[in-house]
């Protein structure tokens, strides 16, 4: 599935295969359900074989097997979904016309292309395995999920949601390392190595990242304990976190913050002043944000509630070695 602008948990896109890759010996189980690839506009077979190299032949028989395993899970999911997304289709009597494939195609080639960075929106497709077949396929299930969520009904954000997001993307904020250990002796002790450190005016810094890889729990130990941005006024943090942000000033440790099963060590780098913009100046903006979101999350679990209710056999031995080792 390809789930655009944001990227899911569970992808649909999968690995990026190769472009000769074909299903064989494939049977997909739905109630009442039409070839999963009907739609599928499909290239004309070349005679002669697939592939030269040097003088060897190769033909779909010997390129196959190979295929199957490196990448025929991504590709059968992919066939999984269109298969159930056919048959709730149908059951809904809902219809994914070209007007919401073009739409759809649109606001696809706008998230690759702003997601390319130097290497360009080719070198994402590359990456992906998404030549213009897998592509159209992956538009058509995008469309047809989003149909199928907007038919269900996304819930509006709330004002809580609203301001929450603002504030943590607009409101007083300040740069930390953050050192979460499971007991107050430890975190006491890591606070004393911080404050200790002397030299450079980043030697706290550079203590405190070190000592957030070695011993943090926290997620940011990987990033030596580093919240670029920790919002102040943010409900999704700790409020002892914030209270002991707020107080803290830069450059300085602050005391061990008791959290609910753990100790938190804080040093704070800098202050981060709010921005110059009123929540109303951004009201509408947010909205359409968090209503995306909630769409994509929508999408999202409707794929895999109607993944989950097709029953596959997969009869060929290097495609079935991939199904059942597929993440």
């Amino acid at each position: 599935m390809l789930i655009l602008p944001r990227t899911p948990r569970w992808s649909h896109l999968g690995p990026a295969i190769p472009a000769a890759f074909a299903l064989v010996n494939v049977l997909i189980g739905c109630t009442s359900q039409p070839d999963p690839a009907a739609d599928t506009p499909r290239r004309a077979s070349q005679p002669g074989p697939s592939a030269i190299v040097e003088n060897r032949s190769l033909n779909r028989d010997d390129l196959f097997p190979r295929l199957a395993e490196a990448a025929g899970a991504a590709v059968l999911n992919e066939f999984v979904l269109e298969s159930a997304l056919a048959d709730e289709l149908r059951l809904l009597n809902l219809t994914v016309t070209d007007e919401l494939v073009q739409q759809e195609r649109g606001l696809v080639e706008r998230a690759i292309d702003a997601g390319a960075g130097s290497g360009g929106a080719d070198a994402i497709r590359a990456r992906r395995g998404l030549g213009p077949l897998r592509l159209d396929r992956a538009v058509w299930r995008n469309a047809a999920l989003r149909l199928l969520a907007r038919d269900r009904g996304v819930a509006e954000p709330t004002e809580t949601d609203l301001r929450g997001v603002f504030e943590e993307r607009f409101g007083d904020a300040v740069r930390v390392r953050l050192i979460v250990v499971p007991t107050e002796r430890a975190a006491a002790a890591i606070a004393t190595e911080i404050g200790r450190a002397t030299g450079p005016s980043t030697a706290k810094i550079d203590v405190a990242a070190r000592l957030a890889t070695e011993h943090s729990i926290d997620p940011s130990a990987a990033r030596g304990g580093l919240y670029e941005r920790l919002p102040l006024e943010s409900e999704r943090y700790p409020s002892a976190l914030r209270s002991a942000a707020r107080i803290t000033p830069p450059g300085r440790v602050a005391p061990v913050i008791a959290l609910d099963s753990a100790f938190a060590v804080l040093l704070v780098e800098s202050a981060l002043p709010a921005a110059q913009t009123s929540f109303e100046e951004q009201r509408d903006a947010l909205a359409a944000e968090l209503r995306d979101a909630a769409e994509q999350r929508a999408m999202d679990r409707l794929a895999q509630r109607l993944t989950a209710g097709v029953t596959t056999f997969v009869r060929d031995p290097a495609l079935l070695w991939s199904w059942e080792n597929r993440p």
